[in-house]
């Protein structure tokens, strides 16, 4: 039966992709039909077969152009919006589903007589009900501000039942009243009511599993039906109410020069305190769920509330020092304090981002705004780079008018960089922080295999100069505090796309000794010996990546030890191993070194210190932060690891390679003692501030670390900006 299954899944998949590529040639006929249409209809209109091809071409290029546009700025918070929406909507439904099948367990124990611990299990019971108790009072916000829609309506119904059934047994008062054993307490009457109660978890948790279609293949119709017309657990109503929730305060409007409405909401640090640290649904339950017996052997209850509370500041991003910051709070009262504009990432409007996650900038005093772009939310028209540029300066304009704070600092995550740093460029702004942000869309898009055709394709269609460089580069207020976030690791912008990646090569071009090129190796290579080192570090790379698991042989030890150092001082070379083609690698491989030369390398900290003892700062957090004066160190380092190298012809034998590893080896050593020997010819004009550059390791949509934030807050308050 196991088998016939099995095959019947398959037969199933192979169905569905048949179905799926069967209307393939069906759009491409219709499409070639409507092409030859528009030809017949624009040449009855001109009655020339040139001009004809002209307009022809025209046409499709205004379409391809309004087409692109639609994808990046209308569609992409209808599409990859509500696809977040959905995603947050399954986690909801899973532990629904996990708190609910947790209870059945303890409701099945009493129904077999089982003994259970009453200590235990009670804590669990307890908070399955408080669980379902928010999520009711939740879809009752909802439905008392917007109505509910027919599914979550069908939700609502059933918790309320749940909870009905739950308060009229009494179970909880059974297990307050009695310090015993729940298996002396069992009875006929009071199994069936459990059983009444499993039926009802029971019915709940169909609807949880319908939402998340767990018994449907990957390419089912009633996943696609779901995701657009399913709101049982997510809706746009749903984050205004769970916004409303936690922080109280209320959405304001700001009315843009064309008469458009902008939806933006200012979070008081006073206030945050307290509802910052709000429960979330059935977070212990979900802590407990995945503890092992072994972990909670072993672990008295002081520990474990410990761990919930861990668990909870990480869920709610870090609340350990409410005391602290209730003191810093009230020392600041009579004080001015600063405001922070955060713009929003792609496809996002603002009741989503969790603004908790920023709580240092609380604690520091400041207040915050959150908006959202137009189209987003309850904000009118239609999300552009233009409008959103154009925005932001009116919003802060009127913003400043208020006469409340006396700094201004603007944190733009992902595309809303593009908005940070135009407001800083035009604005007196005392912070800008641009966190995982690009330069231009055609630098991500020139990182992938057909990048550099798609790049130019971009750039012939889009018109819209970002030169979010530039911007960064020379803000209005000279002593702006700048900060750069990146990843080099970013699943979303490549670091060859990076805002980093491209200030190091603006600076390069523009700024660098005149030079036009944005490659910094030509300045210590001539063409013939560039490429030379170029070929001699992608051939040793290849050959580590082939030998790299080979054990107890000393050479790979060392070209291990030298990898490990540029991947510590600047960590550029991670994704180096999954690139495709050489185009890319060469890419890559300049832009490591632009990086490397611009912003510098990080302090070492291995246990071994650098020669000269005034590079190396002790401090814990100066490990995130990128320093030029730190180069000659690595470079020196990896000059004595090649030198060991060069010796070790014996071990490269043992791997059955031949003596050109140590070609390229001396190749490599040559090129950096050449580089070393001439670091006096990297002079940057005075007057380009690059600010500060952290390197995280969280990717483009998670949080970054307690560290990564500390040294921030160290850069801020260096600088004056937190109090």
């Amino acid at each position: 039966m196991k088998m016939n299954n099995k095959r019947n899944t398959k037969n199933e998949n192979l169905f569905e992709i048949i179905k799926l590529f069967s209307v393939i040639p069906l759009f491409l006929t219709i499409y070639l039909e409507i092409e030859f249409l528009i030809i017949l209809i624009i040449n009855s209109f001109t009655q020339s077969i040139l001009l004809t091809i002209i307009l022809f071409i025209l046409f499709h290029y205004l379409l391809l152009h309004f087409g692109i546009e639609s994808f990046l700025y209308f569609m992409q918070f209808p599409v990859i919006g509500k696809s977040s929406f959905h995603s947050n909507g399954c986690t909801q439904a899973n532990n629904l589903i996990i708190a609910l099948s947790m209870f059945i367990d303890i409701c099945e124990k009493i129904i077999d007589n089982e003994k259970i611990s009453l200590s235990e299990e009670y804590s669990n019971v307890l908070d399955v009900y408080e669980g379902v108790n928010m999520l009711i009072y939740l879809y009752y916000e909802m439905k008392k501000k917007y109505g509910l829609s027919m599914y979550q309506k069908k939700l609502y119904d059933s918790l309320i039942i749940w909870r009905k059934h739950f308060k009229r047994y009494k179970i909880l008062q059974y297990f307050q009243e009695n310090k015993k054993f729940m298996g002396e307490y069992t009875n006929i009457m009071f199994n069936k009511k459990l059983i009444q109660l499993i039926l009802d978890s029971n019915f709940i948790i169909k609807i949880s599993e319908d939402f998340t279609c767990r018994r449907y293949q990957l390419l089912s119709y009633k996943k696609f039906y779901n995701f657009i017309f399913n709101d049982t657990f997510y809706s746009m109503n749903q984050c205004k109410v769970i916004f409303n929730m936690k922080f109280k305060e209320k959405p304001n409007k700001f009315i843009t020069s064309d008469n458009k409405i902008i939806d933006f909401t200012i979070i008081d640090s006073k206030n945050i305190i307290k509802h910052i640290s709000k429960k979330i649904p059935f977070q212990n339950i979900i802590k407990n769920k995945y503890k092992t017996k072994e972990e909670h052997n072993g672990k008295n209850h002081k520990k474990e509330d410990e761990e919930s509370e861990e668990s909870q500041n990480m869920l709610n991003t870090t609340i350990s020092n409410e005391s602290i910051l209730s003191n810093k709070i009230k020392n600041n009262e009579n004080k001015k304090k600063n405001l922070i504009i955060f713009c929003n990432p792609n496809s996002m409007i603002y009741e989503f981002i969790s603004p908790e996650r920023y709580f240092f900038y609380y604690e520091g005093g400041c207040d915050m705004l959150f908006w959202n772009y137009r189209g987003y939310g309850i904000s009118e028209g239609h999300c552009t780079f233009s409008n959103n540029r154009k925005d932001i300066l009116e919003l802060f304009d009127e913003i400043k008018k208020l006469n409340k704070w006396e700094k201004y600092g603007v944190h733009g995550y992902s595309i809303g960089g593009v908005s940070a740093t135009f407001l800083a460029k035009n604005r007196n702004i005392d912070l800008l922080v641009s966190d995982r942000n690009f330069s231009h869309i055609s630098r991500i898009v020139e990182s992938y295999t057909l990048g550099k055709l798609i790049k130019y394709i971009y750039k012939l269609v889009i018109l819209d100069g970002i030169n979010n460089e530039q911007n960064y580069l020379y803000t209005k207020n000279a002593r702006c505090c700048k900060i750069i976030l990146c990843d080099p690791c970013d699943e979303v912008v490549t670091n060859n796309g990076s805002l980093k990646t491209s200030i190091s090569n603006y600076i390069i071009r523009n700024c660098l000794q005149n030079k036009k090129s944005e490659n910094i190796l030509e300045i210590f290579f001539d063409k013939k010996e560039r490429n030379k080192f170029i070929e001699s570090l992608m051939s040793i790379m290849k050959f580590f990546n082939k030998n790299c698991l080979s054990k107890d042989n000393t050479f790979i030890e060392y070209l291990n030890k030298l990898f490990d150092c540029f991947k510590y001082g600047s960590e550029d070379l991670a994704n180096y191993r999954n690139l495709s083609s050489n185009r890319l690698k060469i890419l890559y491989i300049n832009n490591f070194f632009n990086n490397f030369f611009i912003w510098g390398a990080k302090t070492y900290k291995d246990g071994e210190q650098s020669n000269s003892n005034d590079n190396v700062n002790e401090n814990d957090s100066d490990i995130h932060l990128f320093k030029t004066e730190n180069i000659p160190f690595y470079l020196e380092k990896s000059i004595e690891i090649l030198n060991e190298m060069q010796n070790m012809e014996k071990y490269i034998l043992n791997l059955n390679e031949n003596n050109n590893v140590l070609n390229d080896i001396g190749v490599i050593k040559k090129g950096f003692i050449k580089i070393k020997d001439n670091l006096d010819m990297i002079n940057i004009d005075e007057n380009i501030s690059k600010g500060y550059l952290i390197r995280l390791s969280c990717g483009h949509n998670n949080v970054f670390s307690g560290i990564q934030e500390n040294t921030m807050l160290e850069i801020m308050e260096g600088n004056n900006f937190l109090k």
